[in-house]
């Protein structure tokens, strides 16, 4: 109610069906009408699927009043790259399930994105234009999705993608055939962030944690198990060489680490 009313034509709302809080119906599952509103506005709506902003029952009140998403988009990071997001082609064909058409789903992937951020030359296969291109098919069978919430919705088909042609060289996707991934996963499986962090890069092996300490008041923000020393908290970096857990004495209200220090 803060943010919609000074959104204008262009402005693109991210995580536009994410549950509650912030979401775009009510309890009683109406659209909410300032949601109505930006889009007469010609505000862009973007899925923007991560850990925690889609819901199936939002999607699917919302598609019913006519309020598709402008553009389909995913938000993968370390935390939901093995799910409930995976990928874009899981988020797209998860609004195919939900009921919005093939064509409306592939334009909001391409077209519409492309037109959002002012690059129409990127969303379209023409003469002169950027010839990247991702080869997709459709693939019959039963296919379990999950969303942010936990619910699951069974589909008919999902889309995979057999490569993609960039610069002139065409890439085969050797794993198209693999759905593996989706249906092993689990909602709300009780696993830390610590754990996330281990399975992919390891606990102290190859390839290493590569970190720095930012410096927060405990007050409870830590929990137990989580990575600190000393009242520093572990934030993952993998941009970063690795650095020391231990803080030098402050200098100037700043506090600084020193790679190679024991």
């Amino acid at each position: 109610s803060e943010v919609l009313p000074r959104l204008r034509k262009g402005d693109i709302l991210t995580h536009c069906f994410r549950p509650f809080p912030n979401a775009p119906i009510f309890a009683s599952g109406a659209v909410r009408p300032d949601m109505r509103l930006a889009r007469e506005r010609g505000v862009i709506f973007d899925i923007g699927h991560g850990m925690g902003s889609f819901d199936f029952e939002v999607a699917k009140a919302m598609l019913k009043e006519g309020l598709a998403p402008d553009v389909i988009s995913s938000d993968v990071h370390l935390y939901c790259v093995d799910g409930p997001a995976f990928d874009i082609l899981v988020c797209m064909s998860k609004l195919l399930a939900l009921g919005m058409p093939l064509v409306e789903v592939l334009r909001a992937a391409t077209q519409r994105p492309a037109e959002a951020i002012a690059r129409p030359e990127l969303g379209a296969l023409a003469v002169g234009a950027v010839g990247d291109i991702a080869v997709l098919r459709l693939r019959p069978g039963s296919f379990t999705f999950v969303d942010a919430v936990g619910a699951s919705l069974v589909a008919e088909q999902r889309l995979v993608s057999d490569g993609i042609v960039v610069g002139g060289t065409w890439w085969p996707n050797e794993a198209a055939n693999d759905f593996g991934d989706t249906e092993r996963f689990e909602a709300n499986a009780h696993e830390t962030h610590v754990d996330i962090v281990a399975r992919h890069f390891g606990r102290g092996g190859s390839p290493p944690l590569r970190g720095r300490c930012r410096r927060r008041r405990q007050r409870g923000s830590v929990r137990p198990g989580s990575p600190s020393c000393n009242g520093w908290r572990l934030a993952l970096d993998v941009r970063r060489p690795p650095l020391a857990c231990r803080p030098s004495p402050p200098q100037g209200g700043r506090s600084q680490l020193h790679p190679g220090a024991p």
